[in-house]
């Protein structure tokens, strides 16, 4: 019963490899590069391929460092583009404010553009 619970974990796609983006190229993450065999290695471009970056989430993992501290290790090594969801700190905090300012912005333009036309609706009556 055990090694059947263990084995279906040591098949389950690898949490950390959805948390960081394949340098290949693809735009996919880690654990959903569709390419099979995909070992592309140019650093003066900043191109690593799946088979490089799994080679580092193992060699980390032997180390024994922690979820957070492996992310943190990719990051430092492949730079913050490595990471699926940006750091709530320094520039990668935008990505998190953003969102929530351009909302309040757009709902505030159309609440002046509404106020604005029943107003003017109101003056021509």
């Amino acid at each position: 019963m055990i090694s059947l619970l263990l084995l279906s974990l040591s098949t389950a796609p690898d949490a950390l490899g959805q948390n960081l983006f394949c340098l290949c190229g693809c735009a996919q993450t880690v654990a959903s590069c569709p390419h099979p065999n995909c070992s592309e290695y140019a650093p003066e471009r900043g191109v690593y391929g799946r088979k490089y970056l799994e080679a580092d989430l193992a060699a980390f993992r032997a180390e024994g460092l922690s979820n957070d501290e492996i992310l943190d290790a990719m990051a430092r090594k492949y730079g913050e583009r490595v990471l699926t969801i940006p750091r709530a700190r320094g520039l990668g905090i935008w990505a998190w404010i953003a969102p929530g300012l351009a909302l309040g912005a757009g709902l505030g333009a159309v609440v002046w553009f509404l106020a604005r036309e029943r107003t003017a609706g109101e003056t021509e009556a």
